[in-house]
């Protein structure tokens, strides 16, 4: 005999609890699974915040992925704003080059914990392929932006500011786009390096990241005459050469022909005949004795000694120290036309 168990609460108590179980089953009705699946493998957010969307606009897709990136970027704003003020001093540059367009960003965060991370590189690399898309339609020979006017740049439907703040609540850091430096390559030569060792130019994304990066634009000047590298290496060496030795300028041919000429004299002048000390003058005077010795083991010429470490065209050149930036140049019929120079935190005190 089929026993049915007896409710003993009130009868508003029943009506509550009815109530209840309905909702509850209309709750769960109105998910669609597919597409409860298909909105989470699309947007990467969790099943509660997809299934909450769904929810919302019926199993609507595109509204429900367009309601989860407006309370994602609230979000990410928010956290954002609660972050401003913490110092960013560490992040990436990184780079990208196509056709005649090359444009580098420096983006930082807190830590270099989420500098390693690789959300945060995700991040920088499609930052940095959005940035790249706008510029192809600059024709400017340069352009740099700083922080406000890189904000203002649009990927997809919104912009770098944007984005960069939907990211913040994900990431957990605050972040930015610090700067951006484009050069076009339609009537000179631009070459450029980023200092990481694990970048690689040829990487499917084209993007390639570390903690210093630099470009240089340049032209040949005597296409007649045979260069000892291509162009493309020369390129390469020369920015290699601006991230290793940091110059300010470029410096005139004035100041070449000054150097030469300097260095010639200086050849010429004879060297000081080398006097042995007697026994008097080294007795009980070692100080002295010293003082006479160092400055002999640490002479060089003095177009040497006196080097500008400013200019480019006068520094030593890095990969071989024993010419000069422009001779190197001369040698691979080049002119250095401009430079920019990205370290990732320069300047950027730690609070």
């Amino acid at each position: 005999m089929l026993t049915v168990p007896v409710f003993r609460g009130s009868m508003h108590q029943l009506s509550s609890i009815t109530r209840a179980l309905h909702t509850s089953s209309m709750f769960w009705s109105k998910v669609s699974k597919e597409s409860l699946s298909k909105l989470r493998k699309k947007t990467g957010f969790t099943f509660s915040n997809c299934k909450k969307a769904l929810q919302k606009f019926d199993n609507d897709m595109v509204k429900a992925e367009e309601w989860l990136h407006e309370e994602a970027q609230k979000a990410g704003w928010t956290k954002a704003t609660k972050l401003h003020g913490r110092t960013m001093s560490h992040g990436l540059i990184a780079l990208q080059s196509e056709a005649q367009h090359t444009v580098m960003i420096e983006m930082n965060c807190e830590t270099d914990f989420v500098a390693r991370n690789s959300k945060f590189q995700d991040l920088v690399s499609s930052v940095t392929a959005a940035c790249a898309q706008q510029t192809r339609q600059w024709t400017q020979p340069k352009v740099v932006l700083d922080q406000e006017e890189v904000g203002k740049l649009v990927i997809g439907d919104k912009t770098v500011a944007d984005t960069v703040a939907l990211a913040v609540g994900d990431i957990g850091e605050n972040m930015r786009v610090r700067r951006l430096a484009y050069m076009n390559s339609t009537n000179n030569r631009v070459g450029y390096y980023v200092h990481s060792a694990n970048s690689n130019p040829d990487s499917p994304t084209k993007c390639i990241m570390g903690k210093f990066g630099a470009m240089v634009s340049f032209t040949a000047t005597d296409n007649d005459r045979v260069s000892k590298l291509s162009l493309k290496e020369v390129g390469r060496q020369l920015a290699q050469h601006v991230v290793g030795m940091n110059p300010q300028s470029i410096g005139k041919p004035s100041d070449i022909d000054a150097h030469i000429a300097a260095s010639s004299q200086s050849k010429q002048e004879p060297e000081p005949p080398i006097v042995a000390p007697t026994e008097s003058d080294t007795t009980g005077q070692a100080e002295s004795e010293q003082e006479y010795i160092d400055p002999d083991l640490d002479s060089e010429p003095p177009a040497r000694r006196e080097k500008d470490d400013s200019r480019i065209i006068l520094q030593d050149f890095l990969n071989d120290p024993d010419i000069y930036v422009y001779e190197f140049l001369d040698q691979n019929n080049a002119e250095i036309q401009d430079f920019v120079r990205y370290e990732c935190g320069e300047n950027i005190e730690e609070s």
